[in-house]
């Protein structure tokens, strides 16, 4: 074999060896293509947040405030007092409204003793309570004490007068009375000397003067006897209209305390309800924290700054719920996202060389696409818990706060390298190949 026979040789094996070598490449390639499995996730961004988010306080009425107790920052515990208002203008309304309020009722108290005639007014237990150490109510209970004696006296003046014109028309009937007796008596006595005059004229034993003039007495005393017969009458009706009048004074003066009690019923109710509102917003002047948690966004600086109402005062981060972390899944990989999916996490905001990744699971999801209202675009919200056992694989010292970025994949389904490469050429043929 001549030198350049193997040198051709040579050149066309070593030709052979490298197409057997791409070959085998591409063949490979292409098995490993169809045959390996390649993890899919959609990969979305996200943020830490408390379970149920943060907390608002707010005030519903608002106000001018007092003292501010807390600052950005500050842990507090549910219940503690966060900011406090002035309440000088609703303690002056509630002392002019309980004044008020006591005045009617004590009158009130002095009506309905006035209508059962007793002795001396019944006070309310709370009435005489309010009393003591307040030397104001105690001055309007004596007050209403000293009309009800005041009252009771004009009546019984008023009840003895009409008593005394009762008794005197009593006596002035017992003595007509007795005038009628007398004058019937005379009668009768003038009856029977007049028969017995006109059994002497009548056989002229008399003079005929004799009987004219006992005839006219006997008219005399007829006529005195209608006189007083008509004064009895006279004297029974004043008897009546004196009794009349006394009932009408004590029907007067039941009816009048009735009509006055009932009237006081309507304003009693409005200063109770009154009085009420504005004792649960004194009560409300001291704002307290809802939750516990960390004080955060104050909107107050200092005092005397004025609060409107329902405006968020301060915002309060719960230290006692788990942590979350929303993402915001596109409307074009939601099919691909479901409850209880596999996701991963990469905390953005820490080191990564020191953070490892996370894993958890996919616990909420929203059933229908949310408008951002900064951006305009729609997206779906998905949640996540963090495990315990992640969180504990995280390194000392190490912590998650609210707001933090982070970075998810969420694991769909396995697929070819294959696939991969083939899918978007199929779904541009699904396309394309369409009548327009």
């Amino acid at each position: 074999m001549s030198k350049d026979q193997a040198q051709s040789l040579s050149a066309k094996s070593q030709i052979v060896i490298g197409l057997l070598t791409i070959v085998t490449l591409v063949a490979g390639l292409f098995y490993w293509a169809a045959t390996a499995t390649i993890i899919g996730a959609v990969i979305t961004t996200g943020t830490i947040e408390v379970e149920r988010n943060r907390q608002i306080v707010q005030h519903p009425g608002g106000g001018v405030a007092r003292a501010i107790y807390v600052r950005n920052g500050q842990y507090v515990a549910q219940g503690e007092v966060l900011i406090e208002l002035d309440t000088r203008r609703q303690q002056g309304e509630l002392d002019f409204t309980q004044a008020q309020l006591f005045e009617l009722q004590a009158r009130q108290s002095r009506l309905k003793a006035e209508q059962s005639d007793l002795q001396a007014v019944r006070f309310d237990p709370a009435l005489v309570k309010q009393s003591r150490g307040n030397a104001s109510f105690a001055s309007l209970l004596d007050g209403q004490r000293q009309l009800f004696q005041a009252t009771r006296r004009t009546i019984a003046i008023e009840t003895t007068k009409l008593e005394n014109q009762k008794q005197q028309i009593a006596a002035q009937i017992s003595g007509i009375d007795a005038q009628e007796m007398a004058l019937i008596r005379q009668l009768e006595l003038i009856a029977q000397e007049l028969a017995t005059q006109q059994s002497l004229r009548a056989r002229k034993l008399t003079s005929a003067s004799a009987v004219t003039a006992l005839e006219r007495q006997q008219a005399s005393l007829r006529g005195s006897l209608g006189e007083v017969t008509a004064n009895r009458a006279a004297a029974r009706q004043r008897l009546i209209e004196t009794g009349l009048e006394l009932r009408r004074l004590v029907s007067r003066h039941l009816e009048k305390g009735v009509a006055t009690a009932r009237d006081l019923d309507a304003p009693i109710r409005q200063y109770q309800r009154d009085l009420r509102a504005l004792r649960a917003e004194i009560a409300q002047a001291q704002v307290r924290a809802p939750v516990s948690g960390i004080v955060y966004g104050m909107t107050l600086r200092t005092t005397r700054s004025v609060l409107r109402p329902a405006e968020p005062l301060l915002y309060l981060i719960p230290q006692d719920r788990p942590l979350i972390v929303a993402m915001r899944v596109s409307p074009k990989h939601i099919d691909q996202v479901a409850l209880g999916q596999k996701t991963k996490l990469r905390l953005s905001a820490l080191d990564q060389r020191l953070t490892p990744e996370v894993w958890g699971r996919i616990t909420q999801l929203s059933a229908d696409a949310i408008a951002d209202e900064a951006g305009g675009e729609a997206y779906f919200r998905a949640e996540m818990v963090l495990p315990a056992e992640e969180l504990g694989r995280l390194p000392p010292g190490v912590r998650l706060l609210p707001g933090m970025p982070v970075e998810a994949f969420i694991r769909t389904g396995e697929r070819s390298p294959m696939a991969y490469m083939v899918k978007p050429v199929a779904d541009y043929f699904a396309r394309a190949f369409r009548e327009s």
